[in-house]
């Protein structure tokens, strides 16, 4: 197990390390002052001073007075000059020559350090080894650092060699000489020599050796200075070397992590050439297989593109919804339909876009498609702008592989131009059967306009019958149509300028008044429909099969707008229907007159009636 460095305070940390109090009596004591002195000097009892005296020594791991003079020069505390007043003239002597060498030891360190200031490697171990060979007069240095139960030898000056040679400079050294601590031999006789006779060889006959630590304060080697005599005292040898210790330890450490690196990047190398060809030849497979797949994603692509434009292009509404009812996606149709984008749409849900009642509907049949899994077809009936529209809607499940539900798609076709298609032909029946058993002809043209108000939602219509004086047009039926609006217009004159229906009966021909509050021929009318909220009318006429005209079907809105091919083709039919009923009601009055002027005529009729 690697030893460790024994610890000891830095003088940087000395402030922080003594008190003010303690600073103030080790200077006394270094400038010679008694325990009675001092405490008459800081005014203090003697008691207290001792107190103190006892806890530098503890902190300082000094015992006697000499020390901590000498601790106090070291450090800057007093000068040497200082310490005259002390009687013991051999202290003086004492701390004048440690001066001295203090000194000596500072002009070799700077010398020391300039030196290998800027160099790193084997040649800072060479340069250093030199520069104590150099500074400390000395036979050589050598630096080793430990491999196992032995030392290595990084650097030796001169290189060590004997009568036969010179010793390699890998030589394995056996011996470990500080064993973590300096370590000081001034005699080639002491029983030390034997554990390192190696030295023996080399008329070795003083050593001073120094520990060396890595940053984990682990021991890694040691600096060692050599001499074939005893090595003179002027300088603090011991000192340098625990100084440059530290930074020959941390070099070796430094070299041993770029020793790892180096093994380590080559290692890595090593790796990435391997895993570089077998990425060259997963490459190989990789284009190949790139090639196959950016064909196929094309086709897909292309796939996708047809389904995306068939969807779109589909009359169809056309969605698709998680299981909870939140859109995924819709199609075109459903954009222009509802006025949102399927960006938009996304996370939606139908009680987002519909009214309560609505949305209960459609989510009551998603649910019953999740439940069942199995397409439902359905009638379903959505909020249009123009009224409620019907929906044959087919839902059915998205399924995974595994058979589970994961949303719901949806296909609703509009039907509600031919539900009401069949419901305009089934009120338009019903009102011939009417007319084929006479019932009164106000009842039968009420009907006519309240079908086709049923059949295009929104509009208001109104039937208007030319009076015998074929000038005069006449209330026939318009039950929706405010009833002031219906009395002012009833005996209107026909004419050019005489509104829709005016003009119609005038010209023959269909009369589209887009918007009321701009067309001239509105002028007479134009302030009374619009204070109805008449916007838009448009007026065909009732053709005899003769050609003479009966009178005018009108269609208002409440918003200017022209008519549309289904609304012109709804008008015709409806003014035919209302030729019919009117022309039946001719019918049946001239026959009336006829029966009531000529008697066998009435007599045979009613025989023929109670046949």
């Amino acid at each position: 197990m690697a030893n460790r460095r024994p610890s000891s305070p830095a003088p940087t940390q000395l402030e922080q390390l003594l008190t003010t109090r303690e600073l103030e009596i080790l200077r006394l004591i270094a400038q010679g002052l008694s325990t009675v002195e001092i405490s008459q000097r800081i005014h203090r009892s003697t008691k207290t001073v001792e107190s103190h005296r006892l806890s530098l020594g503890r902190k300082l791991g000094l015992t006697n007075r000499v020390q901590l003079t000498r601790f106090a020069i070291e450090h800057g505390l007093v000068t040497i000059d200082a310490v005259r007043t002390t009687s013991d003239i051999d202290l003086y002597d004492q701390l004048r020559t440690d001066a001295a060498r203090y000194a000596a030891t500072e002009e070799a360190l700077r010398n020391i350090d300039a030196a290998v200031g800027a160099v790193a490697g084997q040649a800072f171990f060479d340069t250093l080894t030199s520069q104590f060979v150099k500074t400390l007069d000395v036979r050589g240095c050598y630096i080793a650092t430990i491999r196992g139960s032995s030392m290595h030898l990084l650097s030796a000056v001169p290189a060590l060699s004997t009568g036969s040679g010179k010793i390699p400079a890998d030589l394995q050294v056996t011996h470990q000489i500080t064993r973590g601590e300096v370590a000081r031999l001034l005699d080639a006789d002491n029983p030390v020599c034997v554990a390192i006779s190696e030295f023996m060889k080399f008329d070795v006959a003083a050593l001073i050796a120094a520990p060396l630590f890595d940053s984990g304060n682990h021991w890694v080697g040691d600096m060692v200075i050599v001499n074939d005599a005893e090595i003179e005292p002027a300088l603090h040898p011991e000192n340098l070397l625990r100084i440059f210790s530290v930074r020959v330890g941390a070099e070796i450490e430094r070299r041993a992590v770029e020793d790892q690196l180096m093994q380590a990047r080559s290692f890595l190398e090593e790796r990435v050439a391997d895993r570089t060809r077998e990425l060259n030849e997963v490459n190989k497979r990789l284009s190949a297989s790139y090639e196959l797949l950016k064909s196929t994603l094309e086709s897909l692509s292309r796939q996708e593109q047809w389904m995306r434009d068939i969807v779109d292009y589909s009359p169809a509404l056309i969605f698709a919804k998680d299981l909870e009812g939140r859109y995924i996606t819709v199609n075109q149709r459903f954009e222009e339909v509802f006025n949102i984008t399927r960006e938009a749409i996304q996370g939606k849900t139908d009680y987002d876009l519909f009214s309560k009642s609505h949305a209960d509907a459609f989510r009551e049949v998603d649910k019953q498609v999740v439940n069942e899994l199995h397409a439902i077809e359905v009638e379903e009936i959505a909020p249009h702008p123009d009224g409620p529209h019907n929906y044959i809607s087919i839902k059915f499940p998205l399924l995974s592989e595994a058979g589970k539900a994961y949303g719901i798609c949806g296909i609703a076709t509009d039907i509600t131009e031919r539900t009401r298609s069949e419901n305009l032909r089934a009120d338009f029946s019903a009102i011939l059967e009417k007319i084929a058993v006479d019932v009164l002809l106000q009842e039968i043209l009420e009907d006519i306009t309240l079908a086709v108000e049923r059949r295009q939602p929104g509009m208001l219509c109104s039937i208007l019958l030319l009076d015998a004086d074929g000038i005069h047009l006449r209330h026939g039926a318009g039950p929706s149509l405010p009833k002031q609006y219906v009395t002012a217009v009833d005996g209107a004159k026909i004419g050019p300028n005489s509104g829709s229906c005016g003009s119609a009966a005038f010209t023959r021909k269909l009369a589209v008044a887009s918007d009321i509050s701009k067309d001239p021929r509105w002028d007479a009318y134009r302030d009374f429909a619009l204070k109805h909220g008449l916007a838009a009318c448009w007026s065909q006429p009732i053709l005899g099969t003769s050609g003479n005209v009966l009178g005018t079907f009108a269609m208002y809105y409440s918003s200017p707008r022209g008519p549309g091919e289904n609304e012109i083709e709804l008008i015709e039919e409806a003014a035919r229907i209302a030729r019919i009923a009117i022309e039946h009601e001719n019918l049946q009055r001239r026959i009336h007159s006829l029966s009531l002027s000529n008697p066998n005529l009435r007599s045979s009729k009613d025989r023929s009636s109670n046949a």
